[in-house]
């Protein structure tokens, strides 16, 4: 589960600066990144994941602390320090997400703003285009409330541990 918490929370806040990053450069079709720079990231996240799980196998901390597996146990203050570091990249994944996705909504709705400006747009399309600004508005919210589901028990399970750690 950590492999997977921390694999899939940097891959889809990769997935989405790339998003970001086309649209913003989408006139410039020189300016996209290389599939040598997304495999680096990817082996990198990879990398960043099995340490991550690897860690508590290493006396970083230690699996059997919950009856769930997951590695949140809280007796020494190295232990802490894990629990931290693995909440913090859970917690900052989700804020750069949610925070790309209002910044790739906006710049969307301005794109199409700026192009019905010109003139050559009937009714037809301008209701269209609504429409799909209605369903990108649908598709990012779900994706954000599907990594709020997603990733939400293991950061409160985390949090919960800190919280109620026993003294050292």
């Amino acid at each position: 589960s950590v492999v997977s918490s921390v694999s899939s929370a940097l891959c889809l806040a990769f997935i989405t600066f790339e998003r970001y990053y086309v649209l913003k450069n989408s006139i410039n079709y020189n300016k996209r990144l290389s599939i040598k720079v997304t495999l680096i990231v990817t082996i990198i996240i990879w990398i960043i994941s099995f340490c991550a799980a690897t860690l508590p196998l290493l006396d970083f901390n230690s699996y059997s602390a919950y009856a769930i597996c997951l590695p949140f146990d809280t007796r020494g203050s190295i232990y802490k320090i894990y629990i931290i570091s693995l909440n913090s990249i859970l917690v900052a994944c989700f804020f750069f997400i949610c925070i790309l996705y209002i910044l790739i909504f906006v710049n969307t709705i301005i794109l199409e703003k700026k192009s019905s400006q010109t003139g050559c747009n009937n009714e037809t399309q301008l209701r269209l285009r609504s429409a799909e600004d209605q369903k990108l508005a649908r598709n990012i919210t779900l994706l954000v409330m599907v990594n709020t589901i997603c990733w939400g028990p293991v950061v409160y399970i985390c949090a919960y541990s800190l919280i109620t750690m026993t003294p050292m």
